[in-house]
């Protein structure tokens, strides 16, 4: 479903083209209008074109980052071939991290280990650290990663200033930043903070979260209504198409045989 509502931004934004490039941008701005003395009909048909126009690059993005949650093969290949763009998996094989179940360091040695380097990595890289967030131990990697809350996070709540460190040595293995590394993982992180309306905590952005699942409701509705309506107008034309036809055969002259 995500995948189809992705798809669907593109044949929704097609359709809205104009059919000629001759004063493309003058015949384009009427989709962008709602003609409100008009008619019914044209009132809905207004409302479902400009809606979608107007509000496209937030459909888009929904669809977009529910592909990123549920279809994560077909993201990363996207993703990666249009950005800079580092999956965990990449640099599991990057960095030739290897299964370890039994580390020889504790967790409060990896979490005093954790905490060093953050503030190391704090200072270096010119970021505020607000409190600690969370900490947990990858086994498959052999790695603890230790993560942040800082003033440089894209969301209000998420694991995305963090780093990984030695299960072994407390070495720091690698660091990761909501912004700035790759282009791709950049991208991710703001997909994943507009989807979850976790703004850094944005009021106004939640309250046009919110009024956009009221249009994409309003937009279903006028979508099936403008559907009724031409396959009620199909109907009519194959029906009376085959009412012409048979008043032609029966006003075709009948061939008497004589014997």
């Amino acid at each position: 479903m995500a995948l189809a509502w992705t798809v669907d931004c593109f044949v929704g934004l097609y359709l809205t083209l104009p059919v000629t490039l001759a004063r493309f941008l003058a015949h384009w701005k009427i989709a962008w209008l709602i003609k409100w003395r008009a008619g019914a009909l044209r009132v809905n048909f207004d409302l479902h074109r400009a809606s979608g126009l107007w509000l496209w690059p937030l459909l888009f993005m929904f669809g977009w980052s529910s592909v990123m949650f549920n279809l994560n093969s077909v993201y990363e290949s996207v993703t990666g071939a249009l950005f800079d763009y580092r999956s965990g998996m990449d640099d599991v094989r990057m960095l030739h991290l290897r299964a370890n179940p039994t580390p020889h360091l504790g967790w409060e040695a990896a979490q005093i280990a954790g905490e060093h380097l953050m503030a190391i990595e704090g200072e270096r890289r010119g970021f505020r650290i607000k409190r600690p967030y969370g900490m947990a131990y990858i086994q498959d990697c052999g790695v603890y990663t230790y993560a942040v809350s800082a003033d440089v996070n894209i969301q209000h709540s998420a694991w995305t200033t963090s780093l990984w460190l030695d299960g072994n040595t407390g070495a720091l293995v690698k660091l990761d930043l909501p912004d700035g590394q790759h282009t791709g993982n950049t991208v991710e992180n703001w997909l994943r903070a507009l989807h979850f309306a976790d703004l850094r905590d944005s009021l106004a952005y939640r309250l046009l979260v919110c009024a956009l699942g009221l249009c994409i409701a309003m937009l279903s509705v006028t979508g099936v209504y403008i559907w009724l309506k031409k396959r009620r107008a199909r109907r009519f034309v194959h029906a009376s198409t085959q009412g012409d036809i048979h008043v032609a055969n029966a006003r075709r002259p009948t061939r008497l045989h004589q014997r």
